[in-house]
Formats: structure tokens, sequence, C-alpha cells
């Protein structure tokens, strides 16, 4: 099967709402690229697709499959540019030809009136929310969840980094800690000699950043196959950060996978502390393992258990956990942009309780006055803000670095212990995050 009728039995996957998996094709550029940035695009190529059919006067629905093919034919001559007869021939040379040739007719009517198509007639009548939701390929349900904590400049600012991996940055982080002077004179060096831009981080030693045009470069690099460098969000490192893991401590990672912040936690403590991390789903424990062995980090404890209902002895408290918990990932659009079209109020909800249930277990299993470090990688005030306010009878604020922004107001009131870290300001991810001693 060719790569072309891969791409779209996935998207025709996508638009019946069925589950997706890209593991295998992350290495197929043409799949792993076009699938991807259609999805990222799916709102905004429908409201261009459907306006084109409706100016033709065609008001039958369209089959999912054609309706793939005319999504993908729009985003290659509309935005690629691609000539109408280029774009053509590979759909020859692809499809069946008996069916390419029932299509071909309208096809070619649809692409030559999309030539007249403007976006700024198409939007002249939507409202504000309708407009920054087409022209950003964002939900409206996402729009009016942030709307009321973040200015209009702001918003799309945050956005338009969301949408553009050219726009971003890729964060190496060496992984023996603290780096020596002569690791990083010959890592530096490296990078120098391959025509990588790299540059240290401000905030955080042993942190590079290089723009996100060399990520390829740097896979192909003897430190990164080495496992000598951890390729990951800034605000993961921040996060963990946060948490500053000690000596002889019992720290536990509650909802690990997929392993970044266990590898980062394991980064700084080295053999000095006991880390136990758990993960609930089997098919990511997996995943975990092979990042382990693949950054070389050995002597670690994965168990596959409920979160909620923690299998330890009432004896065993610990000193330190890190809920990264499982959330509606609306912080994640860049990475993930399939999320983007899962966000409603019965998705948030379910993260909502979900969230609630491990916060209380993670009250349960640390020690009298024991660290939490709860983080989402999500952008609602309900995954952040709106839910550890119910646990402040349990959890003591703790002072959290400058570093980040101040949290979302609530009922006119920031929330001491906690932060927020956005694409426009930091250059991570959406993250919110809150640091807590329980209360003896």
């Amino acid at each position: 099967m060719n790569d072309l009728i891969i791409l779209f039995n996935l998207l025709e996957q996508f638009i019946n709402s069925e589950y997706v998996s890209l593991e295998k094709y992350r290495k197929n550029p043409i799949i792993f690229h076009y699938y991807s940035e259609i999805i990222r695009y799916w709102n905004k190529i429908n409201f261009a697709l459907q306006s084109t059919l409706r100016s033709l006067q065609f008001n039958r629905k369209l089959k999912p499959r054609l309706k793939v093919i005319y999504g993908y034919s729009l985003y290659r001559t509309f935005w690629e540019k691609v000539k109408i007869g280029n774009l053509l021939k590979a759909l020859e040379l692809n499809l069946e030809q008996n069916f390419f040739y029932s299509i071909k007719v309208n096809l070619i009517k649809f692409l030559k009136r999309l030539k007249t198509f403007s976006w700024d007639l198409a939007l002249k009548n939507k409202t504000t929310i309708e407009k920054i939701s087409i022209e950003y390929a964002i939900p409206s349900f996402f729009i009016q969840r942030i709307r009321p904590y973040m200015d209009l400049p702001s918003l799309k600012d945050n956005l338009r980094l969301m949408n553009n991996f050219n726009l971003g940055k890729t964060y190496l982080i060496w992984n023996k800690y603290p780096m020596d002077l002569d690791s990083e004179i010959l890592f530096r060096k490296a990078h120098e000699e391959s025509n990588i831009p790299i540059k240290g981080d401000d905030d955080f030693d042993g942190l590079y950043t290089i723009p996100n045009e060399y990520k390829k470069e740097v896979l192909k690099s003897t430190y990164f196959k080495n496992g000598d460098i951890i390729i990951a969000d800034k605000g993961s490192l921040a996060i963990i950060d946060l948490l500053n893991p000690q000596k002889h401590e019992l720290i536990l990672d509650l909802c690990a996978a997929p392993g970044i912040k266990t590898a980062l936690i394991k980064r700084v403590i080295n053999d000095r502390s006991i880390l136990l991390t758990n993960e609930f789903q089997r098919e990511r424990i997996a995943q975990m393992k092979n990042l382990m062995s693949f950054l070389n980090i050995q002597d670690i404890s994965i168990l596959n258990a409920d979160g909620i209902s923690f299998p330890n002895r009432e004896t065993i408290k610990f000193d330190r956990i890190l809920l990264d918990a499982p959330c509606s990932g609306s912080g994640t659009f860049l990475i993930n942009p399939e999320l983007k079209w899962r966000q409603n109020s019965g998705f948030l909800h379910q993260n909502e309780l979900l969230q609630k249930k491990l916060i209380q277990s993670a009250i349960r299993l640390l020690k009298p006055e024991g660290i939490l470090v709860y983080s989402t990688c999500s952008l609602y005030s309900e995954e952040g803000e709106k839910q550890i306010q119910q646990f402040l009878e349990y959890l003591e604020p703790l002072k959290i670095p400058q570093f980040y922004s101040p949290s979302y107001k609530i009922d006119g009131r920031e929330l001491s212990g906690t932060g927020r870290l956005f694409p426009a300001t930091h250059g991570t991810q959406g993250f919110f995050v809150g640091k807590f001693k329980k209360k003896g």
C-alpha cells in the first residue's frame, strides 16, 4: 500500500472518530507530516471546503473518503500552492483508476473555484470567537474557556505558537547532572561543527535550545543515539526543578508515562534516593521501558497500578510526589493536534473527575509535611486553579520561582503556590503547576 493511500486511510479514520495511531509512521515524512498538518488545520480546511462547495451549489454531504481527498487537495493547492495538474497526476497514480475518473471532473471544478475563495468575505459576518476559531484552527470551546483569563492579543500570540513548528524551539537536556565543563565544551563544539545553532538556556543549567528546523540533525547525532541528551519540553524540566528531589528520600511519580519526567527526576537524584514510578495503562509501560533503556537509566521501578487506589502499605509514605495528571492536553496542540478536536465539556469533565481522585490519592500517600507537585499540560482553569482550590484544607501552598507566570485569578484572587507556563511567554507547552506541603 503506497504512502498516499495510507494517509487517506488514517484521515478517514479521524473523520469517522476512530482511534488513530501514528507510532509506526513517525519516521515517514509524507504520512506523518501531512496527517499532522491537515488535522492541525482541520476546521479551517473544512470551512473553506464547505464554503467553496456551497458556491458551486453542491449541497450533498461528501462521503468520508471523498471528504479526505477534497481536504487533502485543498491543503496542497491552497496552502502549498501545488499546481492543479501536478496534484491530479499524483492522485491518478495512487487512486484506483475507475474511482479517480469518477471524481476528476467535479474535483477540477472545485479546485478552480477555490482560487476565488476569500477569507475576508467568508469571515465577514462571523463573531469574534468564530473568526479566531477559524483563523487559528482552534475549537470555539477552547476559546470560550480561556477568554475570561487572557486578553485577545495574548490568546492570539499563544495560538500562533501552538500551530507553527517553525516558530518554536527544540530543547536538549544533558542527561548527566550536573554537566561538567569538558562535556559542555565538546557538546557545543559538536553542534557548531554540524552548523547547528545552539544556545544555552538562561533559566536552567544543562538545557540548550536549537531552532526546530535542526531537530532532524540532532536525531542523527552520536550524542542523541548514545542517550547523552534528552529531547523534552522546557516545561518538563521546570516541573522537576520545582519538585526539587533531595538525597535519601522516597519519591513517587504517580502518573509517569511517557517517562520523560521520570528520566529527569532520575537525572537529578541518580542513586541517592529511591524513585518509584507508576503507570495505569499497560501499553504505555512498554514505551517507558524503551525510553529508560535508550537513556541508559537503570534501577528504575515501574508499577502498573491504578493511581487512585495505589497499592502501598499504610506504614509507607512518600517524601515527595509528582502528580503530572492526565488531562485535556489543551496546552499541547503543537505536538498533539488531534487533541484539538476532542475538546468539549464531556472530555473536560471526565478529566476533572480523574484528577480530583488522583489528588486525593496523592495526599493520602504523602508523609505529613511531604511535598506534592501537581501539574497538567492544560490551559483550562478547571484542571488547574479550580481543581487544586478544593484541597487547600489539606495542603499548604509553597513559594514557586518567579520564572512562572501568575496563575489565573479565581474570584479576583491569585492562588498561592501555583503558576503557569505559556508558549508565548516561556517557549514551552501550556502548563499549570502547583507546589504544596501536606499539612501535619
